[in-house]
């Protein structure tokens, strides 16, 4: 069985949506937090990879709406938690934020497919 979304369905709705935001930046991860509460939001944080797929494996089967990425991987673990998050749950939308110095970073996570915006 597939879950899907109703695309149709305003925020206002008694579905609650939910996020995940992984960062290392505490200050990221409370900014995120609070701004996407106060808009509806369910929000789950993580401070790394694994505990991020920690919290993924622990939300089947509705998947998380969303998860927002904010770190800055080495070049050996650069994509493996995206990787990793698309066979976990391939109907998560992903997001990643890079500093603005970093375009080569999102233009490489784009083309390997494993992130949306």
């Amino acid at each position: 069985m597939v879950f899907q979304y109703p695309i149709s369905e305003p925020m206002t709705s008694k579905i609650k949506y939910s996020v995940l935001i992984v960062s290392e930046n505490n200050e990221l991860r409370q900014s995120c937090q609070r701004l996407l509460t106060g808009s509806g939001w369910r929000v789950v944080c993580a401070e790394n990879e694994n505990e991020g797929l920690k919290r993924v494996r622990a939300q089947v089967p509705e998947p998380f709406s969303v998860a927002i990425s904010g770190q800055t991987l080495s070049d050996s673990n650069k994509d493996t938690f995206l990787k990793q998050l698309f066979s976990l749950s391939p109907l998560t939308q992903r997001m990643i934020v890079i500093p603005s110095d970093k375009p080569e970073a999102l233009i490489e996570n784009i083309n390997a497919g494993y992130i949306h915006a």
